[in-house]
């Protein structure tokens, strides 16, 4: 096949006409190359019947497998979530119990705390009738051990008391040492338990009226709220105001209060 030419517009139509031996002398353009024929199609493939089933067989199988799996992933995915929930509502049962307890537990040892100081609120004055001699008593001696070079040391409780404490009081000066002048004075203004020794100095008192006032404090630090924990070891105190009900009642019945050595309890000096 000859290569096609480029027309260079060299030619000239007129002239060809106007002399037409040179247009006879022109060679006859090559004629267009045939197409090349389209190439035969490929055999369509053809299967037999044995492979057809064979084919569908494992079609089927595979479909079969593969549904499966994506059953079991459902399934798996389903027990998960159904786990998770029961976890989460199992975490929010327990949160709730633990409340519930704390709470409740609150609530028993508020109501213990009320039984107890109601008891002995009303047991007090028994108390008092009873042990009260010996509450005076013990002020008196634990004066004493300190006072032994003191001229002078009055004694001031109930009227009950006093012809009691009379036959005891220069025994227990003489038992402690104690070589000065003990005055016993009536005070109508003293309940039955109470006493108040003085001294130049100072003084010590038992005071029931007083230490009910420390006990009812002590009551209401244990049954306030519990205050947040801000902090490390915040949590501390907490635990010692529920037992602070517990400490002023059994102080009900302990040593007596006392004031500075320096600073007489009514303002006096004996």
């Amino acid at each position: 096949m000859s290569a096609a030419q480029k027309f260079m517009f060299g030619r000239d139509f007129a002239e060809e006409q106007a002399n037409p031996a040179r247009q006879r002398a022109q060679p006859d353009p090559e004629p267009e190359p045939a197409p090349e024929p389209d190439p035969e199609p490929e055999p369509e493939p053809t299967y037999s019947q044995a492979e057809l089933e064979a084919a569908r067989t494992e079609g089927h199988a595979q479909g079969h497998a593969a549904g499966l799996a994506e059953g079991r992933r459902a399934a798996e995915a389903e027990a998960d979530q159904a786990q998770t929930r029961a976890i989460d509502r199992l975490a929010a049962g327990l949160e709730m119990l633990a409340a519930g307890e704390a709470k409740a537990r609150e609530t028993r040892d508020r109501e213990s705390l009320e039984v107890c100081v109601g008891l002995l609120r009303r047991l007090f004055p028994a108390l008092t009738r009873r042990h009260g001699q010996h509450e005076i008593e013990q002020l008196f001696q634990d004066a004493l051990e300190r006072l032994r070079d003191e001229p002078r040391v009055v004694v001031r409780c109930a009227d009950r008391h006093l012809d009691a404490l009379k036959e005891r009081v220069d025994d227990l000066a003489a038992r402690m040492g104690f070589e000065g002048r003990v005055v016993l004075l009536a005070d109508d203004t003293m309940q039955a338990g109470d006493a108040r020794v003085e001294w130049a100095d100072g003084g010590v008192e038992r005071d029931s009226a007083r230490l009910w006032q420390d006990v009812e404090r002590a009551v209401e630090r244990a049954l306030a709220p519990a205050a947040p924990e801000t902090e490390v070891g915040a949590g501390s105190g907490s635990a010692s105001d529920q037992h602070a009900g517990d400490d002023a009642a059994q102080a009900a019945s302990a040593a007596p209060s006392q004031n500075p050595a320096n600073t007489p309890v009514d303002g006096r000096n004996a």
